[in-house]
């Protein structure tokens, strides 16, 4: 039982933000494909409930990865050092293991999905293998991030309308400045210890001028969510809001404040099925 509490905390099971923030993408590209190109509610529901479970898998494979690839850095870092690899509460051996398990189950969604989907999932899935290496030798490692974690709209709308079109590259562009913006946010949690050990992040980029650029991405994001929607829609509405709130309360001098804002795109990313 130890054991298993153990493996769970290793893939966050204990804290689901970044499955849900990995989810919504795949949900939004469905959600294009029903209004754009008149998906069957049915097929919709159907590739929803598979798409979330392939999220929920693949999140967690990239907690595994990461924590892999980050356990020397991880121990000198007061938020992470407890982590079960950090900590050698568990060895490489037991979470290579364990990624292989999560990477197995998440064939069995990639199996079913059509070939064109296919082709995206994997572009997401390689660049979610290769973004825990990228802060090692960039200061933009969320923009790989962006990147791959909004592979999800394309597979989502391949996999009830065939090939992205214009409209859905434009959405995923939008995902992308959205995960950026967020993921800034997150990295001030650890702009401290990152600066000392030598880990990059857009947090340390745009550390004197954090609220300009993080802004500079919402507005990039909205645009891109407007050419997708073909004009200014109630998605735009939401998440005008929503970014408007963030900059005006997250204070990137307080971790406590980083992480409530950055917890809240997991609920305002409701943004993008409307």
């Amino acid at each position: 039982m130890h054991h298993l509490k153990l493996y769970l905390t290793l893939i966050r099971f204990d804290k689901p933000i970044g499955r849900i923030l990995l989810a919504w993408p795949c949900l939004w590209g469905i959600a294009h494909a029903y209004y754009t190109a008149g998906a069957p509610l049915s097929s919709c529901l159907t590739y929803s409930a598979l798409l979330i479970a392939g999220a929920f898998l693949m999140s967690g494979f990239g907690c595994v990865i990461n924590d892999i690839a980050d356990r020397d850095f991880d121990r000198q870092v007061q938020r992470t050092k407890t982590r079960p690899l950090a900590a050698g509460a568990l060895s490489i051996t037991q979470a290579i293991a364990c990624a292989g398990i999560l990477a197995a189950l998440s064939l069995v969604v990639f199996w079913i999905i059509p070939p064109i989907a296919k082709l995206y999932a994997t572009f997401g899935a390689v660049l979610l293998f290769i973004y825990p290496f990228m802060k090692r030798i960039t200061y933009y490692p969320q923009v790989v991030l962006g990147l791959a974690f909004n592979a999800g709209v394309l597979v989502g709308y391949a996999c009830l309308a065939g090939q992205a079109t214009a409209s859905i590259w434009r959405l995923y562009a939008c995902g992308v400045f959205w995960t950026i913006a967020y993921d800034t946010i997150y990295a001030f949690q650890d702009i401290s210890d990152d600066e000392k050990i030598g880990v990059k992040s857009t947090a340390i980029r745009f550390k004197n001028y954090p609220k300009l650029m993080v802004g500079i991405c919402y507005g990039l994001g909205f645009i891109f969510l407007t050419l997708s929607k073909s004009g200014f829609s109630l998605s735009g509405v939401l998440y005008t809001i929503f970014a408007a709130y963030t900059l005006a309360n997250w204070n990137p001098n307080d971790t406590n404040s980083a992480g409530k804002y950055f917890r809240l795109h997991a609920l305002f990313s409701v943004f993008g099925l409307v």
